[in-house]
């Protein structure tokens, strides 16, 4: 995933006026602004655009916001994907095979995504985002060593509610739940995977 910085330089430059006038017995005063050249050039402050970072360099984001988290291709360099995350928020397992969560939490994180026309020239021409992208993050700062993905969310959910396991192709829009299992009911989620940049939700 990229993000691209935008940053807006404004140059002022003055143009040169030349003012003479002689005086006589009044004492009349005479000046000449400064030539072009000796203007200096003023630069405004470059403003970035997009999420800020954490103190561990990821991008910050809020379930619900605008922003997207996208994805390129690592060879080409093209944007192929985006996906918003909606919402964070615990869940409640309504699936037919329900299982208790291993590590105590269930949470479910909407998912919408967009695939590019650019996808088509990936080597693998396809997105896809499950619960093993994520990583859970203690307030403390301590990241949980376990798999999110555990037998308490294999189904939890319909698979109608849930997002695409298979993925999506190019140029293709899905949204869908994935159920996560966490142990504690609040911290950070970090997607990290084959995106590149990380990108921190806190819920």
């Amino acid at each position: 995933m990229k993000y691209t910085k935008s940053l807006v330089t404004l140059a002022l430059i003055g143009s040169a006026l030349s003012l003479s006038a002689c005086g006589g017995s009044n004492g009349a005063e005479s000046g000449t602004a400064p030539s072009a050249e000796a203007v200096e050039k003023q630069s405004a402050t470059p403003t970035p655009t997009g999420p800020a970072k954490s103190s561990r360099g990821n991008y910050v984001m809020k379930a619900g916001g605008k922003a997207f988290a996208t994805q390129t291709d690592q060879l080409s360099d093209k944007e192929t994907a985006k996906f918003t995350v909606g919402s964070i928020k615990k869940g409640v397992c309504t699936g037919e095979y329900v299982q208790a969560p291993t590590n105590g939490n269930i949470v479910f994180v909407k998912v919408t995504a967009q695939t590019l026309p650019a996808l088509a020239e990936s080597s693998f021409p396809t997105f896809t985002i499950s619960a093993h992208d994520f990583k859970f993050i203690a307030k403390n700062g301590t990241t949980f060593n376990g798999s999110l993905s555990t037998v308490g969310t294999y189904g939890c959910l319909p698979d109608a509610e849930t997002f695409p396991m298979a993925g999506i192709g190019p140029d293709q829009k899905a949204s869908g739940i994935i159920v996560l299992d966490v142990p504690q009911p609040s911290g950070t989620l970090l997607v990290k995977s084959d995106f590149g940049a990380g990108y921190e939700y806190t819920f």
